[in-house]
């Protein structure tokens, strides 16, 4: 898929310009433009997370996004169900590349894990991104609560070495969604970086109100320069409270 978007006039994608990750329990829809709009959670049938295919004003999404006049290309990875998006400017180039993990073997001892990964690769030149985070919890009917948390490390970002001389650093915030019926997305971000381009600042989450729908979403924006990629982590996870 090969087409040409400009920033503030998004309306509804055609349906040919999404492409679909899932994990075998669940899927995501992935807009050419960089924006989770259909997801339900954790299973095919259950109530969506984000919805805005079927409504742009109150169904949600999670849109990561360069900022200015881009064209894109989306395509899966050589026989696998990971997706790419490229966006392409006189700016810069920027991959995002999309995937749900899926265990290797049925009898695999280790759980499903209930991540969505979305990682944002700078491939040439430098670009500001945009994310925007607006999930609508049971098609858009559950109120939910949103948080800033600050994660317990030493430093501003925990960082580690790699023998290749790159750097993987962990960012010091997370935002967390929490609904009264018990679902809780824990949203991170994992920062890797070449030997040479290790000037990354962290990234900053800000909890923004739309009037469309019931609870706060985040908002951040961070600038990829060649060699710098951004791995973000959506977990998902239901808790069961009983009271006694």
């Amino acid at each position: 898929m090969d087409s040409e978007l400009k920033e503030g006039k998004r309306g509804y994608l055609p349906i040919e310009n999404y492409g679909l990750v899932g994990n075998m329990r669940t899927v995501a829809l992935v807009g050419t433009d960089g924006s989770i709009d259909f997801m339900c959670y954790p299973k095919f049938d259950s109530p969506s997370i984000f919805g805005r295919i079927l409504d742009q004003h109150k169904g949600g999404h999670f849109h990561i996004k360069p900022l200015g006049t881009f064209r894109n290309k989306q395509q899966y990875m050589p026989n696998s169900n990971i997706l790419q998006t490229r966006f392409l400017s006189e700016e810069g180039v920027i991959h995002i590349t999309d995937f749900m993990h899926v265990p290797e073997k049925a009898a695999h001892p280790k759980p499903l894990l209930p991540w969505i990964i979305r990682q944002v690769e700078g491939v040439r030149g430098r670009c500001r991104v945009r994310v925007e985070l607006y999930p609508a919890f049971n098609y858009a009917r559950t109120a939910h609560k949103t948080e800033i948390v600050r994660l317990k490390q030493t430093g501003n970002m925990a960082q580690q070495s790699h023998p290749d001389g790159s750097v993987t650093m962990t960012g010091a915030e997370s935002v967390v969604f929490k609904t009264s019926e018990g679902l809780v997305m824990d949203v991170r971000h994992v920062i890797q970086c070449d030997e040479d381009a290790q000037n990354f600042t962290d990234m900053k989450w800000t909890l923004c109100e739309q009037k469309t729908l019931l609870g706060p979403g985040g908002e951040t924006e961070f600038e990829l320069t060649e060699g710098q990629k951004v791995c973000r982590r959506a977990c998902a996870t239901i808790t069961l409270l009983l009271a006694g």
